[in-house]
């Protein structure tokens, strides 16, 4: 899935060829290159599976939730507030990856789940990343939590940007 692709370690300063007026305005631009990097791998070494990122992270979903869940519950947990969640997952029923299921009740409500080939899939596909990335990141839980500190923070500064909602 992800070739193996060693590389010195380069700032983001020679990476773009750029100066910035402050640190800060380094460090947003280095998230949003790096995002954007790390997001590229991804789809690269999705497409072997004839995955788009966006399905991927609708099985991740589906996965951890080990239950049927509805449309809404997806939509609300995507990383990328796609409005083509009904489109995605269409294609993955195709690909015989996940069930969709009309609730009873109300027509309206759609359920989805993961079936036992797409959690086959997820098995491979977490174990490719999990060998591509974690095993060969150069730092430890405690370089990790700061760094998701420091993400977490950045977001909650930029949280009144966001157009739709994160949270329900």
């Amino acid at each position: 899935m992800f070739s193996d692709q060693t590389a010195l370690m380069v700032t983001i300063e020679k990476e773009i060829n750029s100066k910035f007026k402050s640190s800060i305005h380094k460090a947003l631009v280095n998230c949003i290159f790096t995002g954007n990097m790390i997001q590229h791998i991804h789809e690269n070494g999705l497409r072997a599976y004839d995955l788009s990122f966006q399905q991927f992270n609708i099985l991740r979903i589906l996965k951890g939730a080990k239950k049927k869940v509805t449309m809404n519950y997806l939509k609300v947990r995507l990383l990328d507030k796609s409005p083509n969640a009904t489109r995605l997952t269409d294609k993955l029923a195709e690909k015989g990856l996940i069930y969709k299921i009309k609730a009873e009740r109300d027509k309206r409500v759609q359920y989805v789940s993961i079936t036992p080939e797409g959690e086959a899939m997820m098995k491979k596909l977490i174990t490719a990343f999990d060998n591509k990335f974690i095993t060969h990141l150069e730092f430890d839980e405690a370089d990790a939590e700061q760094l998701s500190e420091l993400l977490d923070k950045l977001r909650e500064a930029n949280s009144a940007f966001i157009e739709t909602p994160r949270h329900y």
